[in-house]
């Protein structure tokens, strides 16, 4: 990739519209940490990996602090997720994480209940509140103000 992007650059060819090609942006995308300081990579839609790695990380951490929040978290987790989802942003990290913690505290919600809350059941607890913005005109990062 890195060759086709160097011949590409040195013959005046810009492989994908508005990449931003730099020393900056090429470490960053490398790294997989772009969209952590909100820089366009050589491949644009590596986004969603850069914020798939930052969940991943994060991940051993919120199952440590989950444990010692009340039992009530995932109802709390899922209405601030879908109120930071709905803010508009620069960068796609702070809606990446909170979707992710949602959706974690959708599974908790359904583990809490103990089979009393099937999988399909916490599907629609987590997205409830996306129709709920999505039908009152209010959008975040998923979708395009109208």
């Amino acid at each position: 990739m890195l060759l086709a992007y160097g011949i590409a650059l040195r013959v005046g060819v810009t492989p994908t519209d508005g990449s931003g090609y730099s020393p900056t942006s090429l470490i960053l995308g490398l790294l997989l940490v772009q969209e952590w300081f909100g820089v366009v990579a050589p491949n644009p839609g590596s986004w969603s990996i850069s914020i798939e790695l930052l969940n991943y990380i994060a991940f051993p951490f919120l199952i440590f602090i989950s444990t010692r929040l009340p039992r009530y978290w995932p109802a709390l987790a899922i209405i601030l997720g879908t109120a930071i989802a709905a803010l508009p942003a620069s960068t796609n990290v702070l809606h990446g994480v909170a979707e992710f913690v949602m959706g974690c505290a959708a599974y908790a919600a359904s583990k809490q209940y103990k089979g009393a809350v099937s999988w399909p059941v916490s599907g629609v607890f987590f997205a409830l509140p996306f129709l709920v913005f999505y039908v009152s005109n209010i959008r975040g990062f998923w979708a395009p103000r109208t």
